[in-house]
């Protein structure tokens, strides 16, 4: 019978050994959670929505300079449509370039 109370106490060795791990494995998993509230606390705290704004106070003749805005000059009149006083549209200097037959794509392969 001693055959028979060594297995069992390996069987119970290995039964202690599996919930250890277990436990550990569950404390572990509460730990990783924990510290990835803290880093997403911290992080979100230090986030860009919480930056210091600078305020600059500006004198009255600079707020009236700063609205005052150039005149845009409005656009040229158009020629009316009717009339045969408008100048007919200026020829190109030089008719555009015919454009070269294109060369036939090189291909190399490899290997032989």
């Amino acid at each position: 019978m001693p055959d028979e109370r060594d297995l069992r106490a390996r069987v119970h060795a290995r039964d202690s050994s599996l919930r250890r791990l277990k436990t550990l494995t569950g404390a572990v998993a509460v730990a990783v959670t924990a510290l990835t509230g803290v880093f997403a606390g911290l992080a979100a705290h230090t986030a860009a929505g919480r930056k210091l704004v600078r305020v600059t106070v500006q004198s009255k003749v600079a707020r009236a300079a700063a609205r005052q805005r150039p005149a845009v000059p409005p656009p040229p009149a158009l020629p009316e449509s009717g009339s045969d006083s408008a100048p007919a549209p200026a020829a190109p200097a030089q008719p555009p370039a015919a454009a070269a037959a294109p060369a036939p794509p090189v291909v190399v392969s490899g290997g032989s």
